[in-house]
């Protein structure tokens, strides 16, 4: 069975709105999956609207028994129209998972004795582990399997720009212009960016184009699209911008639940090192089972091992 679900959460400025989430329900389910989704920039691509993708997945962990919920993240599903979505902000990731989940056990949709899971790839990995982190401030112990997510944000901005070239510059350009929206940091795209493409930033993420039209505008050379004198300078404004990303990130956490991590040897746009430093510093500090995979396929690849990602799920269900 099938279900949208409209509940209640709260956006970034703590408005109480309304969000959706998509669920699945077997007979007799045996737990409770969250599938966070990854990087999205239309609605048509999220889980309450996108039945092709969403159904297939779901029908793994369906026919092994387990209940699948989507959240929709602020800014998409029934939010769309009235917000933007706070892309890779860790307080409304969250906080739009636990209010459904306590919606869900409110409502009496699922049982409080089942044992929550939660999941996700690359934004979705971030989005599962922020959820995870939430939960467990609020008693609920969440077992995880997280792929291919920046977990750490300063590191991440650095392994962007590490090269002179970026396949992906629109993902740098996706959570500039979301910090600068959530924390009001009037000019940081203006700055960041140079002079046509700040103003094809402003104007690209406000009017939500797709990613095959967005992927088509930003130069990979990075010179032509960064001012690095501005980026690696010490204005206030780049300042408050990296302690944002720092208070955003999940590096410092440590789960209580069972965590697996993920990532392909050779990702090109989230680094290797998220999965490995997230790795290390939980196994350092945890009691927990924490196990660690990386697809070492020579031609593995962020999009390209997203179908090992799922194949690992599946062996654990």
């Amino acid at each position: 069975m099938k279900t949208k679900i409209i509940y209640k959460t709260k956006d970034i400025n703590q408005n109480i709105i309304k969000s959706s989430a998509v669920l699945y329900m077997p007979k007799n389910p045996i737990g409770v999956y969250f599938i966070h989704h990854g990087t999205i920039f239309t609605n048509d691509m999220a889980p309450t609207n996108n039945t092709i993708i969403y159904n297939a997945i779901a029908k793994l962990f369906v026919d092994s028994g387990y209940m699948v919920v989507f959240p929709d993240y602020i800014g998409f599903g029934i939010s769309y129209e009235t917000h933007f979505h706070p892309y890779l902000h860790k307080e409304s990731l969250a906080k739009n998972s636990l209010d459904l989940l306590e919606h869900l056990l409110e409502k009496n949709i699922i049982d409080a004795n089942l044992k929550i899971y939660s999941t996700g790839y690359s934004e979705g990995g971030y989005a599962s582990l922020a959820f995870v982190e939430l939960a467990q401030k609020n008693r609920i112990i969440i077992d995880s399997i997280n792929g291919a997510a920046p977990y750490n944000l300063v590191e991440s901005l650095s392994y962007l720009i590490k090269d002179s070239m970026y396949e992906y510059p629109e993902y740098i350009a996706y959570t500039a212009y979301s910090y600068e929206k959530i924390y009001c940091l009037d000019g940081l795209v203006e700055n960041m960016f140079k002079s046509i493409y700040a103003k094809v930033t402003l104007k690209a993420f406000k009017e939500r184009y797709s990613f095959e039209r967005i992927h088509k505008i930003y130069p990979k050379e990075l010179s032509r699209l960064i001012n690095f004198d501005f980026l690696y300078g010490e204005s206030e404004l780049m300042t408050v911008f990296k302690s944002k990303l720092k208070e955003n990130s999940l590096i410092s956490f440590v789960p209580q639940g069972k965590t697996l991590f993920f990532s392909a040897r050779y990702d090109e746009i989230v680094d290797v090192n998220h999965s490995l430093k997230m790795y290390s510093h939980i196994k350092r500090d945890s009691a927990v089972k924490i196990d660690l995979i990386i697809d070492e396929d020579g031609d593995s690849s962020h999009f390209g091992s997203y179908g090992k990602f799922l194949s690992l799920i599946k062996k654990t269900l």
